[in-house]
């Protein structure tokens, strides 16, 4: 609703003229003269640049207190003769025109005033030489020499000699600048409320003093369902609950009282078909001709709604808050001119190591947050040009010191007027030691792989050679360059290039390695030899195929030599069928020892079995008891007998490995075990075993390499039990056994078992270690085993490790072999089918 009225503007016994000096109202002030006073004012005397008064040796006191006051006051105060030169000017006053007593006494204040203010000046003592009176408080604006336009209050009185004869005139001058600025903001902000308020249609009332509406108009009939007649016999409290209108009536006395206006207020009122409803008034008093109190006037807006709004709005802003604060990804926002910190996100805390309360407040600089002080002034150059930033990489150092690489993004933000700088920061340490590691594992097996003595080849998708090794080189006589420009037709005729091709598209298309196909190729001094080539997919990290690689052997003398051998068991042939006879009579007397074998071998592990559970028991109470003292149920222990007890319970410890690898091992030789079959990640179990070790590995300056070709990275039907204690013996085997800075080695591939046909994977255990004699090899997976092989029989067992072990293996239908070269290391390799032949079907 708009008021009835519009707002004064005009201060209460001001007024302006045309000349924009605004004077106080003063009884008997006289207009001011026309032109110049002539010889009152304007000329020069022979006087001019005198003070009005003389200096003598003895100045009086009196006089020098007065002097002393002027130059203290806040106040300017000037001197001046009546040709206007000054006298004596305070510190204040020569502030005012922006210079100094000393340069300023002795010259003529229109030098330094512009032409308005001049005129303003002489208009003002024209009228004090006049009429005589003082002029107090006559207010005056100018333009100083810093192009800020000032406003001060100018109070002059005449000076005159002992005779009364006028002399020159005495100013005081003081800056009302500021109240001037904050007086116009406030009507250019009252003026401009009106104005709006008149725009949009505000709700206008008018009271009595005891709050009765006297006047409304239709938009309060309309915020609050009432007719007009029913209002205006109405009040405040008549739409107010109790405590509502005990507020709104403290609001209204606290107006009466003072006499000045509240704006904005919250009046919560109850609409006549009894819904609530919040209204924005801002209230005045109303006063008689003669000044008295005689009731309320006031403008209200319906912010009902609004209210609902900031309400959503204010549970919008908290759960962005909470979503800030949360959020994985370290936020932090800095001021743009002095990049402060005024907002940080746990995740940051947590990234950094300090506490909010360290980090508010300061500068990323203060914190010695940055490990290259460039990074940052790169990251602000491109804001400063591009408003954004993504994925700037960047190193930070914690509070403990430690340095982190992190991704950096960053924009410009606007915050209640305010430029900020957002920004958010990810951690990526782990990938980038990952990367790392991948890259010095990608190095290792590209160094291997230019030492391997298989030929080795990489191509694109259309067969283009990209990168050979040194035995390929070798094989075909060409160089990496040569063979990029030779046609492959060169070293490929129709017959064989046809076979190329085909599995190429078969790998491509099943995604499979494709193994062992002979081809005949024709090498650069045009001898033909024959190969066999093995392909393979190369993807990238997505998942995408970019290209092949491929291992060729040089078959050309093994043909030769199978050849040879086929001729030979054509011999040998003829004369096995001249023994087959004399076999068959020598089998079924070996058929009578081998039942007779497996029952005492039978009875031995029935005999271990039974045996095993009889040490158990007592074992266990060994182990219990002693676990009891070491716990002091029974009191405090002295150092010689806390030792022995250790002793106790390390050798009872060893004692229970030892009777359960004998119970695990009788179990598998009655047959009495059943396996778990599952489809197991071969990779999550050979990951696991090695964390297993690591601890063990890192104090001993181990170095593991792992090496599962793609299609081996598949899942198995196993135990995963019985195969994770495989692999973890034959791991921490080579752990053991390997000496400090050792290399270990695990390769896993896949492979076809010669002899059922059956496709499985091939995992191989190497290490660098002492290795086994080979007179020692025959008897390596024997139970018990008597031979000085570290691997079967060392100061903490009785040899049934690598036997159990072979057991669990051949559960699987698998195979376990072993390769060693005493003094160079030993590499053991075990077969496992990828499905089992038993019932059982994959999980």
């Amino acid at each position: 609703m708009s008021p009835q009225k519009k707002p004064e503007t005009k201060s209460a016994g001001k007024k302006i003229s045309g000349n924009g000096v605004r004077r106080i109202s003063r009884k008997g002030s006289a207009k001011a003269a026309p032109g110049r006073l002539g010889k009152a004012i304007g000329k020069r005397t022979p006087s001019s640049g005198m003070p009005a008064f003389k200096h003598t040796d003895s100045l009086d006191l009196k006089e020098e207190r007065y002097r002393t006051i002027l130059e203290a006051i806040e106040e300017g105060f000037c001197e001046f003769d009546l040709d206007g030169n000054i006298l004596f000017v305070n510190e204040t006053g020569a502030k005012f025109i922006g210079s100094t007593p000393e340069k300023l006494i002795g010259t003529n204040f229109r030098k330094y005033t512009d032409p308005a203010l001049t005129g303003n000046l002489l208009n003002v003592f024209k009228d004090i030489y006049k009429t005589g009176e003082a002029a107090r408080r006559v207010e005056m604006e100018f333009v100083g020499k810093d192009g800020i336009r000032h406003h001060v209050e100018i109070s002059g009185t005449l000076m005159r000699d002992a005779e009364g004869k006028p002399t020159g005139f005495r100013g005081l001058a003081h800056d009302i600048t500021q109240r001037k600025w904050t007086e116009e903001a406030l009507l250019q902000s009252e003026a401009k409320y009106f104005s709006i308020v008149e725009g949009i249609g505000d709700a206008y009332f008018e009271t009595d003093i005891t709050g009765i509406f006297t006047f409304i108009n239709d938009k309060v009939c309309k915020d609050l369902g009432y007719s007009r007649e029913e209002l205006l016999r109405m009040s405040n409290r008549d739409i107010q609950d109790e405590t509502s209108s005990q507020e709104t009536y403290a609001i209204f006395n606290e107006v009466y009282e003072t006499g000045r206006s509240v704006k904005e207020f919250q009046f919560k009122a109850i609409r006549k078909d009894g819904t609530r409803a919040i209204f924005e008034i801002s209230i005045s008093l109303m006063r008689d001709a003669q000044g008295k109190p005689i009731g309320f006037r006031g403008l209200s807006r319906d912010i009902t709604e609004r209210k609902k709004i900031e309400e959503a709005l204010k549970a919008s802003e908290d759960k962005f808050r909470k979503a800030f604060m949360i959020s994985p990804d370290s936020v932090v926002i800095t001021r743009w001119v002095d990049n402060v910190m005024v907002s940080v996100n746990s995740s940051f805390i947590e990234l950094t190591g300090y506490e909010e309360e360290e980090l508010t407040g300061k500068t990323s600089k203060d914190m010695h947050l940055w490990k290259d002080w460039a990074d940052r002034e790169r990251i602000l150059e491109k804001l400063e040009v591009d408003a954004v930033v993504n994925n700037f990489e960047a190193r930070f150092v914690k509070k403990t010191g430690e340095m982190i690489y992190v991704f950096i993004s960053a924009s410009v933000i606007d915050l209640g007027g305010v430029r900020h700088a957002l920004w958010i920061i990810r951690d990526f340490t782990d990938r980038k030691k990952m990367e790392d590691a991948l890259r010095s594992s990608e190095e290792r097996s590209r160094t291997i792989i230019d030492t391997i003595p298989d030929p080795y080849f990489e191509s694109d998708l259309k067969g283009r050679i990209l990168y050979i090794n040194a035995a390929f080189s070798s094989l075909m006589g060409y160089t990496l360059e040569e063979l990029r420009q030779v046609n492959y037709l060169t070293y490929l005729d129709d017959k064989n290039n046809t076979i190329v091709v085909d599995l190429y598209k078969t790998v491509y298309r099943t995604g499979l390695t494709m193994k062992n196909v002979d081809v005949e190729i024709t090498v650069k001094n045009g001898e033909k030899r024959l190969v066999n080539l093995s392909v393979s997919l190369i993807r990238d990290p997505e998942g995408k195929p970019t290209g092949f690689h491929g291992i060729v052997r040089d078959i050309t003398e093994k043909k030769k030599a199978e050849e040879l051998i086929r001729q030979s068991e054509k011999s040998l042939r003829e004369y096995s069928e001249t023994l087959e006879a004399r076999v068959r009579e020598r089998t079924a007397e070996l058929e009578k020892s081998k039942v007779a074998a497996e029952v005492a071998s039978r009875a031995k592990s029935d005999f271990m079995a039974n045996i095993s559970h009889e040490f158990q028991t007592p074992l266990n109470s060994v182990i219990g008891f002693t676990k009891v003292l070491q716990d002091r149920m029974f009191g405090e222990l002295n150092e010689k007998q806390d030792e022995f007890l250790r002793y106790i319970a390390d050798a009872g410890t060893s004692l229970s490995r030892i009777i359960t690898e004998i119970l695990d091992a009788s179990h598998i030789s009655t047959g009495s075990v059943n396996l778990n079959l599952m489809s197991i990640s071969l990779v999550g179990m050979l990951s696991k075993t090695s964390k297993m070790l690591a601890l063990l590995m890192e104090e001993k300056n181990q170095v593991m390499a792992m090496d599962v070709d793609l299609d081996a990275d598949i899942r198995i039907e196993v135990d995963e039990q019985k195969i994770q204690q495989v692999f973890f013996h034959l791991l921490s085997n080579a752990v053991k056994y390997t000496p400090e800075g050792g290399k270990i080695s695990v390769r896993a591939f896949r492979t076809r078992q010669e002899s059922s046909g059956r496709e499985g994977i091939n995992i191989a255990f190497t290490d660098t270690g002492i290795g086994i004699k080979a007179e020692d090899l025959p008897r390596l997976f024997q139970a018990f085993g008597t031979l000085e092989s570290p691997y079967t029989r060392s100061g903490e067992g009785i040899g049934m490790g690598l036997a159990l072990t072979k057991k669990l293996v051949e559960l699987h239908d698998g195979t376990i072999h072993v390769e060693s070269e005493y003094g160079r290391g030993s590499c053991f390799t075990v077969f496992l089918p990828l499905r089992q032949k038993q019932a059982g079907l994959m999980e």
